[in-house]
């Protein structure tokens, strides 16, 4: 599937090359829009779905790093990945572009190959970091639809619970309970027979010991 790219360069010759080089590529698997400011970068991006931005820094009015504060402020392209191309090589510059959000850097004059596979890399991970999302959201799907409490732990820290959790506390979401009890294991009766953090010997964390009961009794 052709992936969209938009490229924003107050050089007109830089848009040139670049598309060039993309258009070299077997099957013709990216298709650019190029754009000589961040104004018109922005009509671009309200009209195309686009899956990566090549982002010039030095430009009038509104520079690259401008820019990239916007697209992080917009909601439709604060999600979509950034890479700087500049001739500026200097720590300095290297720092803050990674500072104001970029996946990668390229200085100029670039080098075709790894212009190439720069925005294959960044495609890539991005396309992976979509199904990992989608996976999640197709669990958090299967956790909702049963009725009992699913509660799922990283040591302390809470990583989902479902609807009838939610529900039976009476909170909407993940960030209430958490401010609200702190850890699910803030709400276990303390009574003979049943676990709660009282029986947890000293630094041991609670979910290790519990298991431990699982296994042993």
């Amino acid at each position: 599937m052709q992936k969209n790219i938009l490229y924003i360069d107050d050089v007109e010759t830089n848009l040139f090359t670049v598309e060039s080089v993309l258009q070299t590529q077997e099957g013709k698997p990216y298709k650019m829009f190029g754009a000589t400011s961040a104004q018109q970068g922005f009509e671009i991006l309200a009209k195309e779905s686009i899956d990566i931005i090549l982002l010039d820094v030095m430009m009038p009015e509104i520079d690259g790093f401008q820019t990239a504060k916007m697209l992080r402020k917009n909601h439709k392209t604060k999600n979509i990945p950034f890479i700087f191309m500049t001739a500026k090589k200097d720590d300095e510059t290297i720092e803050k572009c990674f500072l104001n959000g970029a996946v990668d850097y390229i200085p100029k004059p670039f080098n075709a190959t790894e212009l190439i596979h720069r925005l294959a890399l960044h495609i890539r991970l991005k396309e992976s970091e979509k199904e990992l999302q989608e996976e999640a959201l197709f669990m958090q799907n299967v956790f909702d639809l049963q009725d009992n409490f699913i509660v799922v732990m990283d040591q302390d820290n809470l990583v989902t619970l479902n609807r009838a959790t939610l529900e039976f506390f009476a909170v909407a979401t993940q960030e209430e309970f958490t401010s609200k009890y702190g850890c699910i294991c803030n709400v276990f009766m303390q009574e003979d027979g049943c676990f709660y953090l009282e029986t947890v010997p000293d630094e041991q964390p609670w979910v290790e010991y519990v298991m431990q009961q699982v296994q042993s009794k």
